[in-house]
């Protein structure tokens, strides 16, 4: 970004250090206004969200309808899911094992456990 705004510099205006400091002031700014629009730092741990789907079924029951979920959401974000909460791997050792950046790594978690609560608040739902 810098790169392709600096021709937006103008030398009578000020110097390059106070251009430089405003432009990563406003760029943090935006950013930071983007991922909360995003709901970037907004999650719920799947242990939240169990009780309240699993607590009606039987434990092996409940076993089977966990593993159903998982199977119908993507591979990567059920590997990853299955990194966390099963091998108790943190973000950042998941990404060094599968080369994946950490950022791909949070959006695969949290897109996969927004997934499996659906799956399993449409199961519930078909359960009443």
């Amino acid at each position: 970004d810098l790169f392709r705004s600096a021709e937006r510099f103008d030398v009578t205006k000020g110097q390059f250090k106070t251009w430089l400091l405003m432009f990563t002031y406003h760029r943090a700014f935006n950013t930071l206004r983007h991922l909360r629009a995003n709901r970037y730092y907004e999650a719920r741990e799947i242990e939240e969200s169990l009780p309240e789907f699993v607590a009606p079924f039987p434990s092996a029951e409940a076993a089977i309808l966990i593993k159903q979920s998982l199977e119908r959401i993507q591979p990567r974000q059920r590997r990853t899911i299955e990194l966390v909460y099963y091998e108790g791997m943190t973000t950042e050792e998941i990404s060094t094992l599968t080369g994946e950046t950490v950022s791909v790594v949070r959006h695969n978690l949290y897109r996969g456990l927004e997934k499996l609560r659906l799956i399993l608040g449409n199961a519930q739902k078909e359960r009443i």
